[in-house]
């Protein structure tokens, strides 16, 4: 839509009633949504409900305290841009989605039945834990597989090890 101004003699500008009105979109109204928008994903993956834990798991996972996810989830603040993109990261969104609402709501691979389970007992996750699931969370298809062949090798090689360190002990009694 383009606006064209009227100048007038008094040097006053007028919009045309058939533009509609011009505003903004104030700033609590942008918390009230980006909060529905988080609350809406963590209940897509299973995240305790309001008033069930909801706070502290935020707040562990993105090691807040529990006020600053209360904020979150309550559309009192929203998070700094690169929170934004952690939180987006850790449960598969797309951060335009999460910070404005611009569709679609989850990245490439990270869909809600991928992610399903993947907050429960993330306060039990080491960092490095939760460091390697985020990196796992960016690869495509074709990597994921790949990597998948790598751990099963490692698993079979270790299964191997453990045995034989377990022959060896029973000859040893």
């Amino acid at each position: 839509m383009i606006i064209e101004p009227i100048v007038t003699f008094r040097q006053e500008l007028i919009v045309p009633a058939n533009y509609g009105t011009i505003g903004y979109m104030n700033a609590d109204q942008k918390k009230k949504d980006f909060s529905e928008r988080l609350n809406k994903a963590l209940n897509n993956v299973g995240f305790p409900k309001k008033g069930a834990g909801r706070q502290i798991e935020l707040a562990n996972i993105f090691g807040v305290s529990q006020k600053g996810a209360r904020k979150w989830l309550e559309g009192e603040s929203i998070p700094k841009f690169t929170r934004l993109q952690e939180i987006a990261l850790h449960f598969g969104l797309r951060v335009e989605w999460l910070a404005s609402g611009e569709p679609p709501m989850y990245r490439p691979g990270g869909s809600k039945e991928n992610l399903s389970t993947s907050h429960k007992d993330t306060s039990a996750y080491r960092k490095e834990e939760q460091v390697l699931l985020d990196k796992y969370r960016l690869l495509s298809p074709e990597d994921r597989t790949r990597l998948q062949a790598i751990i099963d090798a490692l698993d079979s090689t270790m299964k191997a090890v453990t045995n034989e360190h377990c022959q060896q002990m029973d000859l040893n009694k």
